[in-house]
């Protein structure tokens, strides 16, 4: 018996919220340093998984092209329910983390090596530091607003605790110059920069807000640089005469992949068994993939509640569905598979 080991193929489905949670679940305790434990606390009682960049902003499709085109991925494979891209965190800090209260920012030397990286003429150089970059990676645990300061870390060093001294307590600003708070984990760079970067382009951080923010400058500033570098327009022509990068058009919203384009766990892929906690009990869970179905932009404009939000309705015709997939399924139409951290790992430059 194994863990699920299969990065997703291909683009989140949006429709089916619930489908893919046991073995999400299953795939991020298998390589989170903590296992299931907050990311912060190292608790395990009222914990959420939470995603770093936002499932739901898969909907962008053309934001979500020029990740994947930047990263030397193929188009349509970036899936934000990758484990890389999942932590696991208590209810309040999911909540606060997705409100821009707190964040982790990368160690600046990664952030200079992949700005250094970015290489407009050929997308695989920087392809290459992604793929390289594995972890654990050390993260600065960062306020962004003034209301942290009503927060303080009470850390559980024992997994039974018994006494006051199993717990330490870390303060607001938690990080001072020159001895940053640290947090250990297995999320990949990448997602938090798209986070950050997205986020300070609509105005959601104050980079004056946060406390010593003259020592943190020059690490949203760089993150704000290889945003920048990530979604440099790319032309239409580019992207259909790249043959790695296998261009599909405008996307069609009920495309799913059919049983024999699933893959398959891999349980002897190296780099995977390398995260694998040696206390981890090993169980299996059933593996699928389906190709992204996402509404059309006037669809979700239509029932969009919130900026940037959209309420999708999972409810399709089975009998609709089959007629169609008989219609469009295409032979060869396999999402290449994301590699553990990267999206790259089988993208071939020809």
């Amino acid at each position: 018996m194994s863990i699920p080991e299969a990065t997703p193929a291909a683009r989140i489905n949006l429709a089916l919220a619930s489908t893919r949670e046991a073995r999400h679940h299953a795939r991020t305790t298998a390589v989170a340093p903590n296992e299931d434990r907050c990311i912060i606390e190292n608790k395990t009682l009222a914990v959420d998984l939470c995603h770093v960049f936002g499932r739901k902003l898969s909907k962008f499709d053309g934001l979500m092209t020029l990740f994947e085109f930047w990263w030397g991925m193929v188009h349509r494979s970036l899936n934000l329910d990758t484990r890389w891209n999942a932590f696991y965190a208590l209810k309040t800090y999911h909540k606060l983390f997705d409100q821009f209260k707190w964040t982790l920012v990368p160690q600046l030397a990664t952030l200079d090596n992949y700005a250094s990286s970015f290489d407009r003429n050929d997308r695989m150089k920087l392809a290459a530091v992604l793929e390289a970059d594995t972890g654990p990676h050390s993260y600065i645990f960062l306020p962004l607003s003034p209301v942290m300061q009503g927060q303080a870390i009470h850390f559980q060093k024992e997994p039974n605790p018994t006494k006051p001294e199993d717990f330490s307590y870390i303060f607001y600003p938690f990080s001072s110059p020159g001895s940053p708070h640290l947090i250990t984990s297995h999320i990949h760079p990448k997602f938090l920069i798209i986070l950050l970067g997205r986020a300070m382009m609509e105005g959601l951080i104050d980079k004056n807000q946060i406390p010593n923010c003259e020592e943190y400058k020059p690490y949203m500033n760089a993150i704000e640089k290889i945003y920048g570098q990530w979604t440099k327009e790319v032309t239409e022509a580019r992207m259909k005469a790249d043959s790695s990068f296998a261009y599909q058009g405008e996307q069609d919203p009920f495309v799913f992949s059919t049983d024999e384009e699933a893959i398959p766990d891999d349980p002897e892929r190296p780099e995977d068994e390398d995260y694998v906690p040696s206390s981890y009990k090993a169980f299996s869970i059933p593996t699928f993939t389906l190709r992204s179905t996402r509404l059309s932009a006037k669809t979700a404009d239509t029932n969009s509640t919130e900026k940037g939000r959209a309420i999708l309705d999972p409810m399709l015709d089975s009998v609709e569905i089959s007629a169609y997939l008989a219609s469009k399924r295409r032979a060869g139409d396999s999402p290449t598979r994301d590699g553990p951290h990267r999206g790259s790992k089988s993208v071939k430059k020809d």
